[in-house]
């Protein structure tokens, strides 16, 4: 009795203490990936010396007046997703994947941005998104190269959020379009990388567990 109570009061502690200390909240412990999706797992090749990405393209239009829309996945990026920028002052240039967008992109929009971070040797994970033309760049956490992170994404007339791991990111306000208009809202199934450069090399970046305007089921 006496060695039990010691064990769980000074070496569970401490051995918590160990594994958790220093660990950048939202960075390792992404659930299951949502069971109803309703598009097929992807994975995004994004060729050197190019930004977009193979596959590359948009999906599920709507158009309405008023609309809330949102996007759940889970994302992995590969090892080959570690690089350095020719121009350091580049290298914390976001690159761009999945998300949501009117007809403009730089008018209205939310990805999720990605960027090696060398110093951390993680991708940076964060908010990046536009709204009536004001850009929003924030990051959220990060990851290793090999491990699953949750996004969820919502965006509607009255603004977006961005989740990764459960942090969460929000950005409200006007579009910035007349009431009467309706509303052109796509599906980005995209990869971009950066930036003012290029891709240095050939990288990889995993999606599973699509689920596009629906709940996520786990």
């Amino acid at each position: 009795m006496f060695r039990v109570s010691l064990f769980s009061r000074y070496v569970v502690p401490a051995l918590l203490m160990v594994m958790f200390v220093g660990v950048d909240p939202g960075t390792a412990f992404a659930a299951d990936p949502c069971r109803n999706t309703d598009l097929n797992d992807v994975n995004f090749r994004i060729a050197k010396d190019k930004h977009k990405s193979r596959p590359n393209g948009v999906r599920k239009l709507k158009l309405a007046k008023s609309f809330s829309r949102q996007l759940h996945f889970q994302v992995r990026f590969g090892e080959d997703t570690r690089y350095t920028t020719s121009d350091p002052n580049n290298q914390a240039d976001w690159g761009k994947l999945m998300g949501f967008t009117t007809n403009r992109i730089h008018k209205n929009s939310i990805r999720l941005g990605w960027a090696w971070n060398p110093s951390a040797q993680k991708v940076d994970l964060g908010f990046y998104g536009y709204l009536d033309g004001q850009r929003t760049m924030e990051r959220l956490t990060s990851v290793t190269p090999g491990e699953w992170a949750d996004v969820s994404i919502r965006f509607d007339d009255g603004g977006q959020s961005l989740s990764v791991n459960g942090i969460e990111k929000s950005v409200r306000g006007d579009l910035g379009v007349a009431g009467w208009v309706p509303v052109s809202t796509w599906l980005l199934r995209t990869a971009y990388f950066g930036g003012d450069e290029k891709a240095p090399h050939t990288m990889h970046i995993e999606v599973r567990g699509i689920v596009v305007d629906d709940a996520c089921q786990r």
